[in-house]
This record gives structure tokens, sequence and C-alpha cells, in this order.
């Protein structure tokens, strides 16, 4: 069953250690289509999925805009977008992880304390609060839950291992 699951053509690991997906794979993980993936890369707001497929980071970046586009215009998205990237990719999910969109000004403001959460929201003007934290988290677990158990197979065929099949 894990053969069916977990085939060489979906997960890779690197020389480097980093721990790849195909692209079909992350985008089934995630809840889109490769389509719609491939229109985040045409609009660039996302980078195409490299020759050994998607790491960690481009998990983070399709789940976080997936999650946006539920509560943002597609316009608002691309503000949004233009400012998260960089703060996100240096940030680890985990525990809250909120993000303040204020429509007037088009600001995008990461908030990780309720603390932070209420200092973005006191402005007087309309704003809208996107909770990605848990998202976030879901995704990454799944992500490492299926590098870990490609990893495991990988190792088990270099040992000599069998791999078994399922009828």
């Amino acid at each position: 069953m894990l053969n069916k699951l977990c085939n060489d053509f979906s997960i890779t690991n690197r020389t480097d250690g980093t721990k790849r997906l195909s692209e079909a794979k992350l985008c089934e993980i995630v809840g889109v289509s490769q389509q719609y993936r491939q229109s985040l890369c045409r609009r660039e707001l996302i980078q195409p999925a490299g020759r050994g497929g998607c790491a960690r980071t481009d998990a983070i970046e399709l789940a976080a805009i997936e999650r946006l586009t539920h509560h943002l215009s597609p316009n608002e998205v691309g503000v949004a977008w233009g400012q998260l990237r960089g703060q996100l990719r240096k940030t680890l999910p985990g525990g809250q992880l909120d993000v303040v969109f204020d429509r007037a000004l088009g600001t995008a403001t990461i908030a990780r304390t309720d603390a932070d959460l209420r200092a973005a929201v006191i402005s007087g003007r309309a704003v809208l609060v996107v909770e990605l934290g848990p998202r976030l988290q879901e995704v990454l677990d799944a992500f490492n839950r299926w590098t870990s158990a490609a990893t495991a197979t990988t190792e088990t065929v270099a040992r000599g291992g069998r791999r078994s099949h399922s009828a």
C-alpha cells in the first residue's frame, strides 16, 4: 500500500538533505489543483516547482495563499502577499499566526500574540483578520509525514529490504 502512496516520483530526498514532494502531492495536501498552483506561478506569487519537487517553504506559501484567497479579493491577495512572503519565510508556523489586512491602506501585518493582534486591529479602519497558524501547521505536519514515509521506504530498499505489495 505504501508503494501506491509513496512512489519515487512523488517524493524525493535531495543530497543536501532537503526533503521534497512532487507538485501533485503538495497540491493534494493543500487541496488545490496543479493548474491553480501553476497559475500562481504565472502571476509570480510563488516559484515553479524545481526539478526535485516542492520543499517545506513551497508548502507554507501555497497553504497561506490558499487561505488568503478565501477572505481577500484577488487584488488584495497580491497586495498582501507582496508584504507577507518574506516575513513568512522567516517565521516558523505553530501557535498563533494571524494576518491583519487593512483594506484602506493595503497593509498586511503578521500577529503572533494577542497584543500584536490588538495593536493591528485598533486602527479604526476596516481590517480583516485571517487565521493562518493552524492551517499552516496542518499542511507542514502532512508534508513531514509524507517525506518521512518516503525516507523510511528508501532506506529499507537501500539496505536490501523488500517492498511489500498489497493486493
